[in-house]
């Protein structure tokens, strides 16, 4: 059961992925599979989520493992993120450390 939708783009040296639903135990390992395909071949990872609704520890494992790769690669950049994914950054003191643009 998915309760994630993965939406990608690339555009040159720039890979646009675009959550849906909820980032959680049973979907990180999808996005996790996703990145892991395309991340090294981009110098600019967005990720929008605009749409994503929940975001769970499995989720933010995933997230900072795509910023510690991004950080010796290029950057990455969260955007759009909706008041309660942003709540759970910030209680866990990862928006510190987080490139967010809203």
């Amino acid at each position: 059961m998915s309760d994630l939708v993965i939406h990608k783009e690339l555009k040159g040296t720039e890979l646009l992925i675009s959550l849906d639903g909820k980032l959680n135990t049973f979907t990180a390992s999808n996005l996790e599979a996703e990145l892991r395909q395309n991340i090294d071949s981009v110098e600019t990872l967005v990720i929008d989520m605009k749409n994503l609704t929940y975001i769970s520890s499995s989720g933010l494992r995933v997230i900072m493992k795509a910023e510690q790769i991004m950080s010796q690669n290029g950057k990455m950049i969260l955007r759009n993120v909706q008041q309660d994914v942003m709540d759970v950054l910030e209680v866990t003191g990862l928006s510190e450390d987080l490139n967010i643009e809203n």
